[in-house]
């Protein structure tokens, strides 16, 4: 399995996230159903948060960095191991 330090990705919006989970989840040789299980949740909702679906709090969130000028980053954690 690859983990790569330099995988960074700024997400501008439901969609941007859902790309940089997928991203990630590929990088890390996970299946869908293997990141469900991971996440305690379903594939359903995996797919569901790679595709960018939203809800009204995920929206607000985007706004609200929008309003603020800022931006949401997706990197690895420091110290974060995946087995």
């Amino acid at each position: 399995m690859s983990t790569s330090d330099d995988f960074e990705v700024t997400a501008e919006s439901a969609a941007g996230l859902g790309r940089a989970i997928r991203a990630a989840r590929l990088e890390h040789g996970l299946t869908q159903a293997e990141l469900a299980e991971r996440a305690l949740t379903n594939r359903f909702s995996i797919t569901q948060i790679e595709k960018g679906e939203t809800t009204k709090a995920v929206e607000k969130l985007f706004d609200a960095l929008a309003a603020l000028d800022l931006e949401l980053v997706v990197r690895p954690r420091q110290g974060w191991r995946t087995s």
